[in-house]
């Protein structure tokens, strides 16, 4: 329920506190926003990053299996003269 105020019953210095006071709660209603913010974006960097982290090392692995598969398959190849050129 919103107070209402009779403006004629209050001075200056009374209505000068009382904006003040309003900016004050504005501020910290903004600061508690921003930590809220910060903190669901630290959150979703971090879920990201593990993400990267799982993805990257399952990329190098297939790497290693796909150039150690290749090697060996070449190296028969080779073997067998069906390998076209040497490098």
């Amino acid at each position: 329920m919103e107070k209402t105020i009779d403006l004629s019953n209050v001075s200056a210095a009374q209505l000068e506190a009382l904006l003040k006071k309003k900016k004050e709660e504005e501020h910290k209603a903004e600061l508690a926003k921003r930590d809220a913010y910060e903190g669901i974006r630290a959150q979703l960097i971090h879920s990201i990053m593990q993400k990267v982290e799982g993805v990257t090392s399952d990329v190098e692995n297939l790497h290693d299996f796909v150039v150690n598969e290749t090697d060996g398959f070449k190296a028969v190849m080779s073997e067998y003269g069906q390998l076209k050129y040497s490098g």
